[in-house]
């Protein structure tokens, strides 16, 4: 995997799930175009950024509610 890759992985568990905006974290992991962002985003993972973290919040709340 290239680094920006590396660094969207590492971002993932930790960044993306925040109410951070997505221009804002494709620049924290060296992006400054955001459709390049969520077009390598979703070439890796298979999803768009957005996507990604709704299905991450949606688990989490259903988490939260079953605890």
């Amino acid at each position: 995997r290239d680094t920006y890759c590396l660094r969207i992985t590492a971002c993932q568990e930790t960044t993306i799930p925040k109410k951070l905006l997505i221009e804002a974290i494709a620049y924290e992991v060296g992006y400054e175009n955001l459709p390049a962002f969520s077009r390598r985003f979703s070439s890796v993972f298979g999803e768009s950024p957005s996507q990604w973290r709704t299905k991450v919040l949606t688990a989490k709340k259903m988490r939260e509610m079953g605890n």
